[in-house]
């Protein structure tokens, strides 16, 4: 079936400074210019939007957003756009390249990648007035030690049975650039006391006693044992963990966060 791309509103691009209307880079760079370390480099955050909508020759529309934090500043910033473009989250085409320069164009190809998915492919709606989206985004803040905490994530439906949710946590050093993993923040032998707080931490979110009480009342950890995320943020005053949609637990339960304080955290890290 032939497919007529007719686009209802412009793609609009908007490269905002640190002093601009994002919220999340002004909150980072304040963040800098108080840090009390006076070694670490100094890295501007600017953000680029594209936003569309998108009717195919079925009547078919879709919304198409993509905003987009990126890193300005030199080599730091580079290694932070590059980490940020590999991450997984993007389609392959549209990785590559790690200028501040090149970032606009890299958000636009991650929405040109979704509309001709759009296009090309059939359409299965639930309804007759299903709206369907895809909307990625980003947010940056400062965590404790100055380290850059960078969230990435979209919520797209194109069609099919249910929305879907996919995320990805950084913690960048600010001297360097470089990813911290949660292997290198925290030893080796708190893994299991690590694991443990984070079951009790989603326990008592869930008014569970324990962790046979998650798999028993929500299916939470209920198909293999607890275990720490890839997702995890050194924010100022919590070691924070996510599990994506369906990762720990079925569809219906969503997004599952644990926040452990760093009073709780002796002798765990590095």
């Amino acid at each position: 079936m032939k497919r007529i791309l007719y686009i209802l509103t412009l793609a609009v691009f908007a490269i905002v400074g640190c002093n601009g209307s994002n919220k999340a880079s002004d909150a980072t760079s304040n963040a800098a210019q108080q840090s009390d370390n006076q070694n670490v480099a100094q890295v501007d955050f600017a953000e680029t939007k594209v936003d569309t909508t998108v009717v195919n020759a079925d009547g078919v529309k879709c919304q198409i957003s993509v905003y987009l934090n990126y890193a300005k500043g030199g080599a730091v910033a580079d290694a932070i756009n590059a980490a940020i473009l590999n991450c997984g989250l993007f389609p392959k085409e549209c990785v590559g390249g790690s200028k501040a320069k090149d970032m606009p164009k890299k958000a636009q190809d991650v929405a040109n990648h979704y509309i001709k998915a759009f296009l090309e492919n059939d359409i299965d709606l639930p309804s007759d007035d299903a709206e369907l989206f895809f909307d990625a985004s980003s947010k940056v803040t400062f965590g404790r030690d100055s380290i850059i905490n960078y969230q990435v994530g979209y919520d797209s439906f194109m069609g099919g049975v249910r929305p879907i949710s996919k995320s990805v946590w950084l913690n960048f050093d600010p001297k360097t650039g470089a990813v911290i993993k949660w292997k290198d923040f925290i030893r080796p032998e708190a893994e299991g006391k690590i694991i443990d707080l984070i079951v009790a931490n989603v326990a008592d979110q869930y008014e569970c006693a324990s962790l046979q009480e998650l798999q028993d009342n929500h299916l939470i950890f209920s198909e293999f044992d607890p275990y720490i995320p890839d997702n995890f943020l050194i924010s100022r005053y919590f070691l924070e963990f996510g599990y994506e949609c369906e990762e720990v637990a079925p569809y219906a339960v969503g997004y599952i966060k644990a926040s452990i304080p760093y009073k709780d955290l002796e002798g765990c890290l590095k």
